[in-house]
């Protein structure tokens, strides 16, 4: 639908669509790559640990799956703003 806001239901966003600066509303489930690092391939850590800012700069409204994961997110922008 043009003019309209691409839903991503998984923690990923198709980048075509980011670097395009449409509207995409994205779902984030969780932080766990970062809460148990040593249950994730190093692959799979690094590509999340580059994805992550990027998307959160780009998606608009982010959406969580708790008050528990929001406040981690929250903490999580707010150590990248000040460091």
């Amino acid at each position: 639908m043009k003019g309209g806001r691409l839903l991503c239901l998984g923690n990923t966003a198709p980048i075509m669509t980011l670097l395009g600066r449409k509207p995409v509303a994205l779902m984030i489930h969780d932080l766990s790559y970062r809460l148990f690092p040593d249950a994730y391939r190093r692959h799979y850590k690094l590509g999340h640990a580059f994805m992550l800012p990027f998307l959160l700069r780009r998606a608009d409204p982010i959406v969580t799956v708790s008050e528990t994961e929001k406040a981690m997110f929250t903490s999580l922008v707010l150590v990248h703003a000040t460091a």
